[in-house]
């Protein structure tokens, strides 16, 4: 009868530790998708017209929390944006480039608390500007996403520092 007791114990004990993994992973891939979906929100086509960048820069609330702090790159875009105020920054970069792909590598996503993801990824920014220059350019960022009502939102991007050569 004890041994029974303790292989049900021993059972329970496996399949809540299953669960808690289950769900961990959920988050991963949740958060990975969400990389995916900024991608495809910043990048532009060669020849994207107006209509189109206005209705791909209408889908923000469903990527940023309310605040973003952004520490990325120059001085003049570090601060904390509003969506409204992040989708006319983006707007005016998207202006500045023929075509833009953007893609996301090396996530490495850690959770210290419940509903707060940290992520630190290279970003790689290719594309070609109007005055007919490419761009090709890796970064490594660290970024901030929150889970508010089961969907997680970027509060935060920042620039992490890599020794060059």
């Amino acid at each position: 009868m004890r041994a029974k007791h303790v292989v049900v114990v021993c059972g329970a004990i496996v399949l809540l530790g299953l669960a808690g993994w289950r769900l961990l992973q959920t988050d991963r891939r949740q958060v990975a998708r969400q990389f995916d979906r900024l991608a495809q929100w910043v990048s532009k086509r060669a020849r994207e017209q107006a209509l189109g960048t206005a209705l791909k820069l209408q889908g923000a609330d469903t990527l940023f929390a309310e605040e973003v702090e952004v520490a990325v790159g120059e001085r003049m875009l570090a601060g904390r944006y509003t969506v409204r105020e992040l989708v006319g920054q983006a707007a005016l970069a998207r202006m500045s480039f023929v075509e833009l792909a953007v893609e996301f590598h090396d996530l490495a996503v850690e959770f210290p608390s419940n509903g707060v993801a940290h992520v630190v990824c290279t970003v790689q920014v290719t594309g070609k500007l109007t005055n007919g220059e490419r761009v090709d350019e890796p970064r490594e960022i660290e970024c901030t996403l929150e889970k508010t009502s089961g969907r997680w939102l970027f509060s935060a991007f920042r620039s992490v520092d890599v020794l060059r050569r």
